[in-house]
């Protein structure tokens, strides 16, 4: 999941980024490993992306950017990090 401007609309562009990956026929990783490995790094991005959700709580930010974060955090919840994204519009 990334974090996007206001008023960006992201949408899918070609295959999601972890086809190739999975669909190599010549790897030496197997396709779980690799699915595991993208499941970890999507939920450490989350993680982080949670952490900086509270910090701006804590601080007092902006109101309606914070609630539209975590509307995107759980559109990213949503989305099976193998598979691709989903786009997100505002």
């Amino acid at each position: 999941m990334f974090w996007l401007p206001s008023g960006v609309t992201a949408t899918p562009v070609g295959p999601p980024a972890s086809s190739p990956l999975l669909s190599d026929q010549t790897s030496l990783i197997p396709k779980t490993s690799l699915r595991q490995a993208i499941e970890g790094i999507v939920a450490a991005d989350r993680a982080l992306a949670g952490v900086a959700i509270k910090d701006a709580v804590v601080a007092s930010g902006n109101s309606e950017e914070i609630t539209l974060a975590n509307v995107e955090l759980g559109l990213g919840r949503a989305v099976n990090p193998a598979s691709g994204y989903t786009s997100i519009q505002r």
